[in-house]
């Protein structure tokens, strides 16, 4: 709050309403609630809702009171909407290469595109399942109930593995779920959850809960990516308070 006080107080004396930050919150919910929603990025018209406005913060606080409206009245669409919003957001990468081709096209003809935007998707759920398995601890001697929770817990991350690999259209972003949410359980066995980790998966979390609010689009799970690759480095450690194995 303190970094950004200054670029408020700029925003309430320069625009026509004070703002945090950016005025793009209401615009984000109505894209993600209106009638025409897709569960990515769609571009709003006045047409849609906001016809009379005069600057930037009123039109975003009319997109915001629109989406609210949307979202109360259908609220089923809304919510209908949530895995294709995470899938857009989790299941593919494709931005990084998509700017490269916007800044030089001659550079980047449709094929050299195409092998690219595969190449990067690859990583990028392989570090999704990977990540999975973060919250599943491995030792050679555990309690009964110790093997059983985590055995169950194993068959979840490798059969929603199995589903995102085999299916005709990719759906990883379930894993990208488990992975936020499996290390806090208090599963008997678990792995310990140092305060590193527990940051990077609060991260996910709230990605995750933002884009199924608002909207998805790849770009946004790249500031993950890093995160992802710790998870990957902590799956399958041992469980928490396990004496060391020779």
């Amino acid at each position: 709050l303190a970094a950004v006080a200054p670029w408020t107080a700029r925003n309430c004396e320069r625009m026509d309403g004070c703002a945090l930050v950016s005025t793009n919150g209401g615009w984000n919910l109505a894209i993600g609630a209106f009638p025409r929603a897709t569960g990515r990025f769609e571009t709003l018209r006045a047409s849609d809702g906001c016809r009379v406005v005069t600057g930037q913060v009123q039109q975003d606080r009319c997109w915001l009171a629109y989406g609210v409206d949307q979202i109360e009245k259908h609220p089923w669409h809304w919510l209908s909407l949530v895995p294709a919003k995470l899938a857009y957001t989790f299941d593919h990468e494709s931005f990084e290469v998509e700017y490269l081709h916007e800044a030089r096209p001659a550079a980047w003809p449709e094929a050299r595109r195409a092998a690219w935007r595969d190449a990067l998707s690859t990583v990028q759920r392989v570090l999704v399942v990977a990540g999975a398995f973060a919250g599943i601890a491995f030792a050679r001697r555990r309690r009964k109930n110790e093997s059983l929770t985590q055995g169950v817990a194993l068959l979840l991350v490798l059969a929603l593995a199995g589903l995102a690999v085999s299916s005709d259209a990719p759906h990883f972003w379930p894993l990208a779920v488990v992975a936020a949410i499996l290390p806090w359980l208090p599963l008997p066995g678990r792995p310990a959850l140092p305060d590193a980790l527990a940051l990077g998966l609060a991260l996910v979390a709230t990605t995750i809960v933002t884009h199924a609010i608002f909207f998805g689009e790849d770009r946004y799970h790249v500031v993950l990516t890093p995160v992802f690759c710790i998870l990957a480095a902590a799956a399958f450690r041992r469980p928490a308070g396990a004496a060391r194995e020779n």
